[in-house]
C-alpha cells in the first residue's frame, strides 16, 4: 500500500508542473548553469540535489551546509515524557544538533551525462539526561548529570552519474544512479571523561558512516519558464548487507516537489514539500546495550517524516562574481511518525554556494 501511495504522489508531482505552468519558455539558447538548465531560468531550492546536468566539459564546484536540530522525544507520532522513557532506559537525549559540510564536484562528460562526487564532513552533538538513582521513585532526569556526546569527521563519499533522458526548452527528466562508499567510521568511541560512553562504542546515530556500499537511485523532473520553475524528485538509498560491526542501516526513500518564482533577474524564492521514509536498522552492534539509552537500540531508527521549506536564491550573471550562485532554505516538519522512541526534529537549514566554469 505504501508503494502505491508513493507512486501516486510521484505521478501527481510529475504532471502538476505541466498543468499549472503554460507560460513563455526561455527565448534564448538553453545552456546549463550551476542551479538550473536555462540561462534565464529559476534556481532550484538549496536543499535539492541531482536537479541538473552540466554542459559538455563544464565543471561545477559547490559547498553546501546542512543543519538539523532536535529536541524532545516521540514515540510513534506522539510526544513522550521523560518519566516513561526512564522505565526502559537509563539515559535519554534531551536535544541534539547535526551539522554537515558537503563539498561537491560535477563534470559534464557530454550535454546529457554528468558525473558527480560528494565529500562530507559531519559534526554531531547530543545532550543526554541521565537517570538518577536518588530519584528512582519518580523516575525523573537529574539536570546536574547531563552529558554531551560529540563526534566529528569525514563521512561516506558519494559518487553519482546523472543522465538527461528528456530535454526541451521547458522540461527535463534526469535519471541518476550512484553509490555511497563506506569511508566514514562506524567504530568511534567516547572520550575518557564521557559520562555516558567513556572509552566505549558510541551509538549508531553518532557514527560517521553506514559501513556499507549503498546504492543511490534517483529520478528528477523539472519544468521551467522565464519566471517560474517547478520540479519533483524521488530518491532512495538501498542497503543490502551487514557491515563489519554486524548491522546495516535501513533502506530510505524520499519524495519531494517544489515551485520557485523569479522576482528579479538575480533573485528568486521557493517553496518545497518533502516526504521521507526509512526502515529500522537490521542487525545490531554487539557492543551496545539496547536499554542504555534510546539511540543504542536499533529498533529506535527509521519511520516517516514530512516537512515544508521556504527558500531564496541569488544568481549572479555578470561582473567579477559571474557564474556564482547562493541559496538558503529553512524547513519545519509537520508530520513525524517514528519507530520506537526517537528525538523530535524541530528544524532543518540548508545553505549552498556554487560556481561553474
Amino acid at each position: 500500500m505504501r508503494l502505491y501511495f508513493l507512486g501516486g504522489v510521484l505521478a501527481i508531482l510529475l504532471v502538476l508542473p505541466e498543468t499549472i505552468f503554460s507560460q513563455t519558455v526561455c527565448d534564448t539558447a538553453m545552456t546549463c548553469d550551476a542551479v538550473c538548465c536555462c540561462n534565464t531560468g529559476v534556481a532550484a531550492p538549496a536543499g535539492v540535489m541531482l536537479s541538473h546536468v552540466n554542459g559538455e566539459k563544464e565543471w561545477m564546484l559547490s559547498y553546501r551546509f546542512m543543519n538539523s536540530a532536535a529536541e524532545g522525544l516521540l514515540s510513534g507520532s506522539a510526544k513522550v515524557d521523560n518519566n516513561s522513557v526512564f522505565n526502559t532506559y537509563l539515559m535519554l537525549p534531551s536535544q541534539s544538533q547535526m551539522n554537515m559540510h558537503m563539498f561537491m564536484v560535477m563534470y559534464g562528460v557530454s550535454s546529457k551525462l554528468t558525473l558527480m562526487t560528494m565529500f562530507n564532513y559531519n559534526d554531531m552533538a547530543m545532550e543526554m539526561a541521565m537517570f538518577s538513582a536518588d530519584q528512582e521513585h519518580n523516575h525523573s532526569a537529574d539536570p546536574s548529570k547531563n552529558n554531551v556526546m560529540q563526534t566529528s569527521g569525514i563521512g561516506d563519499i558519494k559518487v553519482q552519474a546523472l543522465y538527461n533522458v528528456l530535454t526541451s526548452k521547458k522540461q527535463q527528466l534526469i535519471v541518476s544512479m550512484g553509490a555511497s562508499l563506506p569511508v566514514g567510521s562506524i567504530v568511534l568511541k567516547g572520550i575518557s571523561n564521557d559520562v555516558a560512553y567513556a572509552n566505549s562504542r558510541l551509538p549508531y546515530a553518532m557514527q560517521l558512516g553506514s559501513g556499507t556500499v549503498d546504492l543511490l537511485p534517483g529520478l528528477s523532473y523539472l519544468y521551467y519558464t522565464n519566471k517560474w520553475a517547478a520540479g519533483s524528485q524521488i530518491t532512495g538509498a538501498v542497503r543490502t548487507y551487514n557491515n563489519s560491526v554486524g548491522y546495516h542501516l535501513g533502506n530510505e526513500i524520499s519524495v519531494q516537489g517544489w515551485m520557485a518564482y523569479k522576482w528579479l533577474k538575480f533573485l528568486s524564492t521557493s517553496v518545497r514539500a518533502e516526504f521521507c521514509a526509512a526502515n529500522k536498522i537490521s542487525g545490531k552492534d554487539a557492543l551496545l546495550y539496547d536499554h542504555y539509552e534510546p539511540s543504542a537500540n536499533p529498533d529506535n531508527y527509521g519511520g516517516q517524516r514530512a516537512s515544508v521549506y521556504i527558500g531564496s536564491a541569488w544568481q549572479i550573471n555578470s561582473g567579477v562574481f559571474k557564474n556564482n550562485s547562493l541559496s538558503i532554505e529553512y524547513g519545519l516538519p509537520f508530520y513525524q511518525n517514528v519507530n520506537g522512541i526517537q528525538s523530535k526534529i524541530t528544524s532543518n537549514l540548508y545553505a549552498s554556494w556554487a560556481f561553474t566554469f
